[in-house]
């Protein structure tokens, strides 16, 4: 304690190594009591204008001017200096909180700030009507931070720059991020929305070998890693660019209301070149276990380049059509399976081409290579089907329940054939367990055979015999197959 005369002040002064002590608060700020961090506080006496310095180890440094206010002590300005650098203060009122950092956890700093905002509460609580205190001023209003990685919302953002300014009722975002960039908009109130208008969202595929059985086993304890739906604000997001998986779905609106035990997703809407894609639902917690459930609408003009889009193997060409589901998962939103997965889907396509079909999109609903048929009894088709199967239509739909998708109504139509399909399609365990018929269109192809025949009247005969026994030939070619196995390696056997 260095005391001093009229015109100096007194300063207070404490150093400690912490020695022994652990420091249970989110990095940078935690320590366990096995190791020693130098702790450093000055105070200039009297408080009224002040200075106050803390340090603590080489990570954070801070400097604050109090001020007093109908007896109760207060803070003026100050900064919050971290990862390195010495705090200076502000030109402002309010507090700033500034630096560089390998890694911060915003939602470890929110449960301290609740737990602080709680406790914080309760005092002034139990000291009201009592003089002093420190009951004014000190607010946080300024954030300039450069982070290698944050953890927020249960996912983390890499190379972010964040500055934010408090405004009245509402923190102001700019937010740079290789996930996130755009501008944000943080309400006080807990019942208004967080609005985000932003360039792009980047998001990352969850393993899909790993959480379909933990999902499933577990359910996604509401103690996991995953957000917590209950404990967050009402959602209004609007990206130019939204990219899941690396692969760019377009434009994206998000609308979000609470609901009783988790989030109600309002609407969801993606629109790409080919594609548009609206949706509701919700992401509850029952029993502390999170699970999602959507109604989904969808419609392509250009099914091959969707396809391309959702990352399959490009196993259609062309093709116009729609699409809808009513699905369910256990987990959030961001944790979608097959496995696991339960609903209905029903689709209805038009005018493209089934291509040799790769493990992917065509393997969901059976459509598997064309080209793998065996010859049919007499007569060889497979030049029907040499280059894809070219179809006017393919309308069916499907129940799912535990991952696997159940059909009995798959009913594809084309200029070569017309082919039904009944039975399972494991989404989850990506194998088969169908009965397909194809019905090779035999009569359609006969003027063809007479226009190659150098007689006029043998042309003519052909024509008089698709007249008289077309629906006949047609019927005595069809063919059935069971189709089993894993999608990569199906096997065909002929029934008849």
């Amino acid at each position: 304690l260095d005391i001093g005369d009229s015109s100096h002040r007194s300063h207070l002064s404490i150093e400690s190594r912490l020695t022994g002590m652990a420091v249970d608060l989110p990095y940078p700020l935690t320590k366990p009591a096995s190791s020693s961090r130098m702790l450093r506080l000055s105070m200039e006496l009297p408080f009224e204008d002040g200075l106050g310095r803390l340090s603590y180890g080489d990570d954070v440094s801070s400097v604050v001017q109090f001020s007093v206010h109908d007896g109760q002590l207060g803070v003026r300005r100050g900064e919050v200096k971290m990862g390195g650098g010495v705090a200076r203060l502000p030109e402002d009122d309010g507090i700033s909180l500034s630096g560089t950092l390998p890694y911060l956890s915003a939602d470890e700093y929110r449960k301290w700030m609740v737990s602080l905002s709680d406790g914080a509460t309760r005092s002034a609580r139990d000291s009201a009507g009592k003089e002093g205190g420190m009951a004014h001023g000190g607010d946080l209003k300024r954030i300039n931070l450069r982070l290698d990685k944050l953890d927020v919302v249960g996912r983390q953002l890499s190379n972010v720059v964040l500055n934010a300014e408090k405004e009245v009722d509402h923190w102001q975002l700019q937010l740079a991020s290789d996930e996130v960039a755009g501008v944000i908009q943080l309400s006080d109130s807990p019942t208004q929305p967080l609005v985000m208008d932003l360039d792009y969202i980047k998001l990352a595929r969850v393993a899909d070998d790993t959480v379909g059985d933990t999902a499933r086993e577990e359910n996604v304890s509401e103690e996991g890693e995953s957000a917590d739906p209950r404990q967050l604000p009402p959602l209004q997001i609007d990206s130019k660019r939204f990219i899941y998986d690396g692969h760019d779905f377009g434009q994206l609106a998000l609308r979000t209301s609470r609901h009783p035990v988790g989030l109600r997703v309002e609407k969801v809407g993606l629109i790409s070149r080919h594609m548009v894609v609206t949706a509701h639902g919700t992401w509850i917690v029952v029993n502390g276990k999170q699970s999602s459930s959507f109604n989904v609408l969808a419609q392509t003009d250009d099914l091959g380049d969707t396809l391309e889009l959702l990352g399959f193997k490009k196993s259609i060409r062309g093709g116009e059509g729609k699409g809808s589901a009513l699905l369910s998962w256990p987990g959030s939103p961001a944790q979608f399976s097959a496995k696991g997965l339960d609903g209905t889907l029903n689709i209805k396509l038009e005018d493209g081409v089934v291509v040799d079909v790769e493990p992917g999109a065509g393997r969901l609903f059976g459509l598997f290579s064309f080209q793998a048929l065996p010859r049919r009894l007499i007569l060889d088709f497979s030049d029907l089907f040499s280059s894809g199967f070219e179809f006017d239509k393919i309308k069916g739909s499907f129940s799912i329940e535990d991952g696997n998708a159940y059909t009995s109504d798959l009913f594809m139509q084309g200029t070569a054939a017309e082919i039904t399909i009944e039975g399972r399609v494991g989404l989850g365990k990506k194998d088969y367990d169908q009965i397909v018929t194809v019905t090779p269109e035999i009569s359609s192809t006969l003027p063809v055979i007479g226009a190659l025949l150098s007689s006029v009247n043998v042309g003519a005969a052909v024509w008089a015999l698709q007249r008289v026994f077309a629906p006949d030939l047609d019927e005595d070619s069809q063919v059935k197959y069971r189709v089993s196995g894993s999608w990569n390696d199906p096997q065909v056997e002929p029934l008849r």
